[in-house]
Parts: structure tokens; C-alpha cells; sequence
């Protein structure tokens, strides 16, 4: 290889490696599955979970089916034209005696042919409360394909922070580890000095296998945490995946009480719940409109003829245009009108009640996220503190051993405590991060995916 980037000549060898590697980004989009992985920040995995993801590519089918629907019941409303053509044949023609005169006045074939213009002008207002009722369901489709997005965005959130922490574990891990090799050869040197005893020594060695046991630990929690991550966001499991962002504290500042207001104003669900009570409404006038009489306007060509052209018509007009206005009012049909009422008014009950359940449960949800999340702002500040004193015990004990004042146990105590203090306080910023995701979610704050299915400005 030395003699391929001298002679800057690649061989085939390399050409073909080169476009194997590339082809792999492109299958990929703007990831590569090559031996190098460059670092993935926390946006870039909800990104690709995003556009990945099967069930968010469900609901924008399913939003894209309620559009469809809205445009079909808005052209409900529209003029539509119609025709038909038709052949009558009769065995007999059709004949009139006028003075002892027979007159044919019907042949044996008759062409006819028909262009209809239909408009409705008054159906009580069931086609317009339909078609804003389905294009509420628009707008709530387009929710609860925001509601889907933000649950999928809190679980890569959760996932990136597990992540993280896990990689923090490994690194105290492996920290342990170093110390628990540094102290077995300072026990080692001591009693090859004879200044100590042999179960000093086997003490120090049991104690560096459980570290190399804890590290092989850590170093599987790192795979198993990438691999969520990984299916999650739909890629190999066994992909690498380097978290470029790291785990941050910064104090919460907003009050429960305004959390209440963020959640109401911005949670899909409440929206989307809201929506559906009015279109319970509009449901409900649409029943309603079967009580109205209802008016219709017609108007017809009509074209007749002995021939299949119909270019002339011996025995009437040929061309004729009328105009029908039609009025109709159902007067009786055993009370199915007031039943469907009747139906349309419990469900619109049903939709108040469920969207009253569903506040409560949010404002369940949004005091349980901010009291976890003042948990774990404590719990930071209470192993911070002890990592603190852990640290100065260690850095205590470790020199007194080495000026023969104490034992090799109470080090390994004192290294113990460490190992356990660093452990806590990676997992308290982690558990803080994660409630802080968890509270986002719960007052709709998350991030949110652009839906370009949108009515124009005519369909307004």
C-alpha cells in the first residue's frame, strides 16, 4: 500500500474498495458504515429516527387520506355535470289519426341524448358542516402525527442520554481499573520489601479482578445501549455510534403552574382533543340539516333523433334546453332523522368527556416530570458534594498507605467509595437529563416535523 500512495497510481484493488465505501453512504444517506464513524450529535439521531421511523411514515399517510377526504367532501358542494345516451326501440310505430289521416308520430328507433348540470343550493348545511368537519380531521391528523413525532423524539432523547452515561460509566470503569493496578503495584513492591503481608497482596489482586469484571460490564452496557439506539433510529445494530454531545446540568427555572399553561397551549393531544369536540359539533349540524327543506337546481340539453347523430327529428324539436329547480322535504321517516341527532349529540358528550380525561392526564403527567426533575436536580447536588469528600478520602488514604500508616483494605475501601461516588453523580446528571427530556414532552415543548400537507388559501 506504501508503494500505491507513492506512485499516487491506485490500483484496482483500492478503486473497488473506494466505491463499495461510498455506495454504503449512499444506501445510508448521510451516514457511512465504515470502520471510521465520525461522532453523532443528539439533533442528528432524532433526525434520522424521524425519517426512518415506520410508524411516522404511516401517519403521514394517514394525514395525507383525511386531505384527500376534506377535498372530496369540499367538491360535494361544486356543480357537477352529467350525461347519458340512449336507444328506445319499439316493434310498432307509434301512429295518430287526424281526420281519417294516419300520422306517424313515434319511429321505431329513438336516439336520445342528455347533458345535466346539477347545483345544489340549500341541503340544510350538511354538506358544508361535512366538509368542515373533515377538515378538522386534517388538522387532527396533522397532530397526532406531531404527538407521534414527540414521543419518538423523547424516546432517542432517553436512549442518546443512556448512551452517554453508559460511555461515562465505562471511563470511571476503566479509571478503576488503572487505580486498582497502581495500588496492586505499590502492595506488590511493599512485600517483595517485606513491609507487608501476603493476604495484603492477594486482597489487592481480588479486588483488580472485580475491577476487570466491573469494566467488562460497562464495556457491554456501552454495545447494548448503542444498539437501542440503533434500532431506534432503524440501522444495523451493530453500527458504531460515538455521541458527540455530553451530558450538561443547567437549573429548571419555570413553576409547576406555568408548566400547567405551556402543556394546555402546546400539547398535541389537548389540541387535537379540542378539535375533536368541534367536529362533534359540525357532525352534529350536518344530522341536523335532514329537518330543512331541500333545494336543487337542474339544468339539461337534451338532443333527439331518429338517427344515432340525432341530426334531425321529424317528429319534434331537436335540441332542447330547460331548467329545473326542484324543492323536496322529507316529512316522515319513523324517526331516524332525530335518532341520528340523537347518535351526533352523544358523540359529542363523549368527545368533551374524553378531552377532559386527557387534560387531567396531562397535568398528571407534566407534575410528575417536574417533581422528577427537581429530584434529580437534588440528587446532583447531594453526589456532587460526596464525590467530593470521596475524592479527598481517596487521595487521604492512598498516601498514608504509601507511607506504611494504614492498610491496604482501607484503600480499597476508600477506592471503592470513589468508584461508587463518580457512579452516582454520572447517573444523577443522566437521570436529570432524561427527566428534563420526559418534562419537555410532557408540556409539548419537544421537537416538532414540518408537515407540508396544507390547505391553499381558496380552501380556507
Amino acid at each position: 500500500m506504501e508503494s500505491i500512495f507513492a506512485e499516487k497510481r491506485p490500483s484496482t484493488i483500492f478503486l473497488f474498495a473506494l466505491l463499495m465505501t461510498l455506495s454504503g453512504c449512499l444506501a445510508w444517506g448521510t451516514e457511512c458504515t465504515a470502520g471510521t464513524e465520525r461522532p453523532i450529535s443528539l439533533k442528528e439521531c432524532i433526525d434520522i429516527a424521524l425519517q426512518r421511523n415506520w410508524g411516522l411514515i404511516q401517519s403521514r399517510l394517514r394525514l395525507e387520506e383525511a386531505l384527500y377526504n376534506a377535498k372530496a367532501s369540499k367538491k360535494e358542494m361544486f356543480p357537477r355535470l352529467q350525461t347519458d345516451y340512449s336507444l328506445l326501440w319499439r316493434r310498432d310505430e307509434s301512429e295518430i289519426t287526424i281526420f281519417g289521416r294516419k300520422t306517424v308520430i313515434s319511429p321505431h328507433e329513438t336516439y336520445n341524448w342528455k347533458a345535466y348540470v346539477t347545483q345544489p343550493l340549500f341541503l340544510g348545511g350538511r354538506l358544508w358542516n361535512t366538509f368542515k368537519a373533515a377538515k378538522i380531521e386534517v388538522d387532527i391528523s396533522n397532530l397526532m402525527l406531531t404527538q407521534q413525532a414527540n414521543e419518538l423524539v423523547r424516546q432517542v432523547k432517553n436512549l442518546y442520554f443512556d448512551l452517554v452515561k453508559a460511555q461515562k460509566l465505562l471511563e470511571e470503569a476503566e479509571a478503576a481499573h488503572k487505580r486498582l493496578k497502581a495500588h496492586l503495584a505499590d502492595a506488590k513492591g511493599f512485600y517483595e520489601a517485606g513491609l507487608r503481608t501476603r493476604n495484603d497482596l492477594l486482597e489487592s489482586k481480588v479486588e483488580l479482578a472485580k475491577g476487570e469484571e466491573d469494566l467488562i460490564k460497562a464495556l457491554h452496557d456501552v454495545d447494548i445501549a448503542k444498539a437501542r439506539l440503533n434500532l431506534v433510529m432503524q440501522r444495523p445494530l451493530s453500527q458504531d455510534l460515538i455521541p458527540s454531545d455530553q451530558l450538561r446540568f443547567t437549573p429548571f427555572k419555570h413553576d409547576l403552574d406555568n408548566l400547567y399553561v405551556m402543556a394546555e397551549a402546546q400539547r398535541p393531544e389537548l389540541m387535537a382533543g379540542r378539535l375533536a369536540v368541534k367536529k362533534a359539533e359540525r357532525l352534529k349540524k350536518a344530522a341536523k340539516a335532514r329537518l330543512w327543506p331541500q333545494l336543487q337546481l337542474t339544468g339539461t340539453y337534451e338532443r333527439t333523433g331518429d338517427t344515432p347523430f340525432m341530426r334531425e327529428n321529424p317528429f319534434g324539436d331537436t335540441e332542447q334546453v330547460t331548467l329545473l329547480v326542484k324543492a323536496s322535504w322529507e316529512l316522515w321517516n319513523w324517526g331516524q332523522t332525530f335518532d341520528e341527532i340523537k347518535a351526533a349529540d352523544v358523540r359529542l358528550k363523549l368527545a368533551k368527556s374524553a378531552y377532559n380525561d386527557l387534560k387531567e392526564q396531562v397535568c398528571f403527567e407534566v407534575k410528575e416530570a417536574f417533581l422528577r426533575l427537581k429530584e434529580a436536580e437534588k440528587a446532583i447536588k447531594v453526589t456532587e458534594s460526596a464525590l467530593e469528600h470521596a475524592e479527598e478520602n481517596f487521595r487521604l488514604y492512598n498516601e498514608r498507605y504509601r507511607q506504611q500508616l494504614t492498610t491496604s483494605t482501607d484503600v480499597l475501601d476508600a477506592q471503592t467509595l470513589l468508584t461508587q461516588a463518580k457512579s452516582r453523580y454520572v447517573i444523577s446528571v443522566a437521570h436529570y437529563a432524561k427527566a428534563e427530556a420526559n418534562l419537555e414532552y410532557a408540556i409539548g415543548n419537544d421537537n416538532k416535523i414540518s408537515v407540508n400537507f396544507r390547505f391553499n388559501k381558496t380552501d380556507n
